[in-house]
């Protein structure tokens, strides 16, 4: 099976994407939705940190899991 089958976030176009389809559905509820301009800034501001927060944390997830030490795992 490949690596891609087991952990589909090891493929930088589906952590990017991901990324970006959060942050868009965000800057949309914030444009469409929210009228204090000083809460959409904020919303906008969210929406550009989850654009580049979410493909660097799934991908940290990717290569933990493909390590030998995983995420949580005791040695016991």
């Amino acid at each position: 099976m490949s690596e891609l089958a087991e952990n589909p976030f090891a493929d930088r176009r589906v952590r990017a994407l991901l990324g970006l389809s959060g942050g868009l559905m965000i800057a949309t509820v914030a444009v469409l939705f929210i009228d204090d301009p000083t809460t959409t800034y904020l919303a906008l501001g969210f929406a550009v940190l989850d654009v580049i927060v979410t493909p660097y944390v799934l991908g940290r997830v990717a290569t933990e899991r493909n390590s030998d030490d995983g995420l949580g795992q005791s040695n016991d």
